[in-house]
């Protein structure tokens, strides 16, 4: 694994422990003098992680993933997510992980995952940046089966410090001029947020319901980032492919109940999409993949 070493963590994280890390974050954010931004040395590891069969076939009904007998390239975030949030909740720099803006991620996976495999994951910060928008936070995750990489996710978020986001769309536009082949249109319900939640027992309030999520700055509730990445790679059907390399940005916030439409194309050397508003073509993310 990684050169350091990591905090071994006997279990997951319950959720009500989660709860307690979050208060006491925010207690000593408000108290907080320091202007630290640079994140600390420190891994954190959950071994022998088993998949709840159930969970995941409700993931992959709500992603559109056929059924397979190796894991959805994304699912492992969904196995993850209390150990990254865990990583957050433990860092000495002064930002609450609630209200976080997903801004990108990149997916590796140099081997396809068995459904039933015991699986050894790592995560830690690995990168912090100020920019004029917010900190940005880097966290990468790692997932092991006997000491062999499988996978690597390096997600990048945005601790925003303002309530509005700006976005290029004559820049996108430009540069996805040519990435004309429609594939899909999707109709998002009101309540996506909360069934993703559900599942990935990521409960940040933005995705939640149009109250909470006004309480950060939004006037609807949001989709997660990563249901929509997972919703575009399940349309392109990448089962048979072992290795994967995807990243995608996420371009402006995906206000729901709305209409979308899926664009993928042959390009560079794989294949390069996009998710877009089905009326006014705002585009949501766009992402490109290569396999071996």
């Amino acid at each position: 694994m990684q050169n350091a070493a990591p905090f071994h963590l006997k279990h997951k994280p319950s959720a009500k422990s989660l709860i307690g890390n979050l208060a006491l974050k925010l207690i000593k954010n408000r108290w907080h003098t320091s202007n630290r931004i640079e994140p600390d040395e420190n891994i954190y590891l959950l071994k022998n992680l088993m998949v709840s069969t159930e969970n995941l076939i409700r993931y992959e009904t709500l992603c559109g993933f056929s059924t397979s007998i190796y894991l959805p390239i994304t699912y492992p975030h969904i196995l993850a997510f209390r150990l990254q949030f865990y990583a957050l909740l433990k860092s000495p720099i002064a930002f609450s992980p609630m209200g976080l803006i997903h801004l990108s991620n990149h997916i590796t996976q140099f081997k396809a995952i068995p459904r039933q495999a015991a699986l050894d994951i790592t995560t830690h910060i690995t990168k912090t940046r100020e920019t004029r928008l917010g900190l940005e936070i880097t966290l990468t995750t790692q997932v092991f089966i006997e000491n062999e990489s499988l996978w690597q996710s390096e997600s990048i978020f945005l601790n925003k410090k303002s309530s509005s986001l700006d976005f290029d769309f004559l820049s996108f536009k430009k540069e996805h001029k040519n990435l004309t082949k429609k594939t899909e249109t999707w109709q998002l319900p009101k309540n996506l947020g909360l069934a993703y939640a559900c599942i990935s027992e990521d409960f940040n309030p933005i995705h939640l319901s149009k109250v909470s999520a006004k309480l950060f700055g939004f006037n609807q509730a949001i989709a997660h980032g990563m249901w929509s990445k997972a919703r575009c790679l399940a349309a392109l059907n990448l089962h048979n492919n072992p290795f994967i390399k995807t990243k995608v940005h996420f371009k402006s916030a995906i206000f729901l109940p709305t209409s979308v439409s899926f664009y993928s194309e042959q390009k560079n050397g794989g294949i390069s999409f996009s998710l877009l508003n089905k009326k006014s073509g705002r585009p949501y993310l766009t992402g490109h993949l290569h396999t071996k």
